[in-house]
């Protein structure tokens, strides 16, 4: 069975742009001629404070996940990331890397003193 993402026509002109707070996996990433290089894996970013920094995503199931950062984003809409990259630069991005965050917080066994927290723990 065919997966109706590779079928589909790319050519997202006629597609309304979006915040990148819509980005969602499995949405295409296009190079710059608008070929279809790969699929989102993962949204960089911060949320809370509004920071986009790029986009993870991957071609082919067995192959490595790239990144791409916000500047080379040239536009985001409901259907496809387009970047600012040819398809053979794009093969050249650097390798996704998923960053460890820390926030100011309270630490501590009674969460008596502030300090450095992991953002993922509550």
């Amino acid at each position: 069975m065919t997966d109706p993402r590779e079928s589909a026509q790319h050519g997202d002109d006629d597609t309304e742009e979006v915040s990148w707070r819509l980005i969602e996996p499995g949405m295409a990433v296009l190079a710059s001629d608008g070929t279809l290089i790969g699929h989102v894996t993962h949204v960089l970013g911060d949320p809370n404070r509004d920071i986009f920094d790029g986009v993870g995503f991957r071609h082919h199931l067995w192959t490595a996940h790239r990144m791409a950062s916000a500047a080379m984003v040239a536009r985001i809409t409901t259907g496809a990331i387009s970047l600012r990259l040819s398809a053979a630069e794009a093969e050249r991005c650097p390798a996704y890397q998923e960053e460890h965050v820390y926030r100011i917080g309270e630490t501590g066994f009674f969460r008596h003193h502030e300090g450095w927290r992991d953002s993922n723990r509550s």
